[in-house]
């Protein structure tokens, strides 16, 4: 039995075609095919029924096929670990996601950090949701995450580099204006600008405002609203009123100095979004992963690193568990 056999019928598995798989495994049909005999010969079971079309796995089949992934994703970790410690913490290939409400803000400067100290270095980057990089993640298909945080999932390895406040934002002339700081009570949930479903961010404003049922309903009724973006929350509370939450990034990276006239900070503890790098528990990269947290922080604004009563009131995510 070897891990190419492996390779061969968990491609077969996921094509359900012979022909398919071989293409993908970059080889001739007949090789594929007599390797996969002899797998089934060495362990006396048929794996795929071939009387079927598309090609179908048997009873045993699909106990083997399990086996094999976790075996085939022990093995990458292994290739991962010796690539990316060969020469430095962080060499080879390296794939990265990161949420959208952070990617503009850190991505250039990160990419920016690594490619200075890590010219090796060939970096996949994708920006995802949440709930789509946390299971990718643990399928091993991501090495790391950069997201909001507590998950809370035991099977993933969560790594704080920072604390990012959040503030209200508000329509020019509105009521709010009167507060110089805000508590969540004063929200009224109809006049709250929010992320469509899926945005994690949009779960941490509705802990904030206290209603997980809570609906965007523009203030006189008629229209729903969830914005795909942050420069969406703001430009809808410009020009139609309201008002939204925005991260520290979002409001010095979108607000001119005359819209900054339109934040106000909560309460102490003021509310916050961990934000960590993240990988699957138990990972053989642990020097990556370290490195990947201090490239991180290296290219952070000085007021964002250690800032004083940052952990006590971070917002929680509200993680799906992953099947």
């Amino acid at each position: 039995m070897t891990l190419t056999q492996l390779e061969y019928i968990v491609a077969v598995a996921e094509t359900r075609s012979f022909f398919r798989a071989a293409e993908r495994c970059h080889v001739t049909q007949p090789t594929l095919s007599q390797q996969i005999k002899k797998f089934e010969d060495v362990l006396g079971v048929v794996v795929f029924d071939r009387s079927r079309k598309p090609v179908d796995l048997t009873p045993a089949g699909e106990t083997l096929i399990a086996q094999a992934r976790r075996i085939l994703d022990e093995a990458n970790q292994m290739r991962r670990f010796v690539d990316q410690n060969a020469i430095s913490a962080l060499s080879g290939d390296v794939r990265l996601a990161i949420i959208p409400t952070l990617a503009p803000f850190l991505l250039p400067r990160l990419v920016r950090s690594l490619q200075e100290n890590y010219p090796d270095l060939k970096l996949h980057i994708e920006e995802l949701q949440t709930e789509t990089i946390a299971d990718r993640l643990l399928k091993g298909d991501l090495d790391f995450g950069i997201m909001a945080t507590p998950l809370g999932e035991s099977r993933l390895d969560e790594r704080p580099v920072f604390y990012e406040p959040i503030y209200l934002y508000f329509s020019p002339h509105h009521t709010i204006a009167d507060k110089k700081i805000i508590r969540a009570g004063d929200l009224n949930r109809n006049e709250v600008y929010l992320l469509a479903d899926g945005h994690c961010f949009r779960d941490q404003a509705l802990e904030l405002c206290r209603d997980r049922r809570a609906r965007r309903e523009s203030t006189n009724g008629h229209f729903d609203f969830a914005g795909g973006s942050l420069q969406t929350l703001k430009e809808m509370v410009d020009a139609v009123g309201g008002y939204t939450l925005l991260p520290w990034f979002a409001c010095h990276e979108y607000l001119s100095s005359r819209d900054r006239d339109r934040i106000r900070p909560f309460y102490p503890p003021a509310p916050v979004r961990e934000v960590s790098v993240v990988s699957r528990a138990h990972e053989l990269n642990t020097k990556s992963m370290a490195a990947m947290v201090a490239a991180l922080r290296e290219s952070l604004p000085k007021e964002l690193i250690d800032a004083p009563n940052s952990k006590q009131n971070v917002l929680p995510i509200h993680l799906r568990r992953q099947s």
